[in-house]
């Protein structure tokens, strides 16, 4: 079985800038759920979308694989995630 690998990056969702996370085994199949809930392209993905080191994104996609987290206050560190 494959590393599950969490990623994070901005996207426009809702009409508003935010960041989403998501943990998938690969970039393609995180492309794949990220882009059913807004517009995403492997060029947006690769310029805009990192793994991410933090540790309570890493913890809250690792509890739940394949789901597409939103934070719910843009650019607050202590700001929760909703799952989409």
């Amino acid at each position: 079985m494959r590393k599950l690998k969490i990623f994070g990056g901005t996207v426009f969702y809702n009409h508003e800038q935010v960041r989403m996370i998501v943990g998938a085994t690969t970039k393609k199949r995180a492309i794949e759920l990220v882009s059913k809930h807004t517009h995403i392209t492997s060029n947006d993905f690769n310029s805009l979308w990192c793994q991410t080191g933090n540790a309570i994104e890493i913890e809250l996609c690792t509890s739940s694989p394949e789901t597409v987290f939103v934070q719910n206050k843009r650019h607050h560190a202590e700001a929760g995630y909703t799952a989409l």
